[in-house]
This record gives structure tokens, sequence and C-alpha cells, in this order.
């Protein structure tokens, strides 16, 4: 009897302990039905954990079908294995999750962080980077447009036509500052 309660202690204690954790945790039966739902993969998908406890995970997650053969499974829980990023539909739009799971003697248990924030963050960060890319290109493009002109030999230009590329050129340096200067601040403001 001791040892039997030792037992249901500690897995009472386990079970505590996973109502803690910041990463979501599914746990998968052999037959694919969920025996839990953390309150933190609550938190992420938005689903009720009465809602997938005791059904198959195809009919309870949207979307889990076609995502559950994208995911890697190891045989060991050693840590930094590899896990995929994957979009999931929840009641409030969509989410991106990077989830991996660990095959044991009774199913298999899957861990998924919401990463919805760091992959809107490195969205943006692309889409800077091409507006970015795009403004340095033009006036780069006018410099040496100009300077190619004024060093070319096959053809005279009067001073007024000198003095309007070397404006030019001067005006257009200017931008490129300035671009450079939003570019450094941006990247001080994050």
């Amino acid at each position: 009897r001791a040892r039997l309660y030792r037992e249901v202690e500690e897995r009472s204690d386990a079970a505590k302990v996973l109502e803690h954790v910041a990463d979501g945790v599914l746990l998968l039966d052999r037959n694919g039905v969920v025996r839990l739902w953390n309150p933190a993969a609550k938190a992420i998908t938005f689903i009720e954990a009465n809602d997938v406890v005791g059904r198959t995970a195809t009919e309870a997650i949207p979307g889990w079908k076609d995502a559950v053969d994208t995911v890697p499974v190891s045989a060991s829980p050693s840590p930094g294995h590899d896990e995929v990023l994957i979009p999931i539909e929840t009641s409030r739009g969509e989410r991106w999750i990077a989830i991996a799971g660990v095959r044991f003697f009774g199913g298999t248990v899957y861990a998924f962080r919401d990463l919805t924030d760091a992959r809107h963050l490195e969205q943006i960060k692309a889409d800077f980077i091409a507006t970015a890319s795009h403004e340095l290109r033009t006036p780069l493009a006018a410099v040496y447009g100009a300077a190619q002109t004024l060093l070319r030999h096959d053809f005279a230009l009067d001073e007024t036509g000198r003095e309007r590329f070397v404006s030019l050129i001067a005006d257009e340096s200017e931008r490129l500052g300035r671009i450079v200067n939003e570019i450094l601040l941006a990247n001080q403001l994050e």
C-alpha cells in the first residue's frame, strides 16, 4: 500500500508540474486519443481541455490530421531535438507553433510553443529590409548614373550640365545618408 501511495503521489506531483509548464503539452495514447491537455495548450490554441481530452486528436484539434505527419517525433526525450513550425487555425485566428513529440511506451507526448509574435516580428523585419534595400537602390542608381556620365569623354558637357550632375550626386548622397540614419535609428529602437 505504501508503494502504491508513493506512486500515486509522484504521478500527482508530475501532473501538477505540467499545469505550470509554459509550453503546451498534449499527451496522446496509442490510439491517438488525447489524455492530457495542459493549461498552456488551452492558452495557445483557445481550445478547452474538456473539448479535447477523451477524443481523438484528429477530431478534436483543427488541422491535426494534416499537420501530424510533419511533426518530428523522437524515441527519447533528449534536449535539442528537432521541432517544426506549423500554422494552426484557432477561434481567434491563425497561430504559429513550434512543435515536437517524444514517443514512449504508452503513446506520444507533444510539446509546443506559440511563436506567432516572433514570426510576425520576422515578417516585419523582412518587409523592412526589402523596403530599405529598394529605397537605397534608387538614390544609389542616380548617383552612379550621374558619376558615370561625368566620367564619359565621348561627349562634352557644358558647365551647366556638369553642375546639374554634381548637384544630383550631392542631393542623392544626402538622401542616402538620411536613409542610412533612419535604418540606424530603427535598429536602435528595436
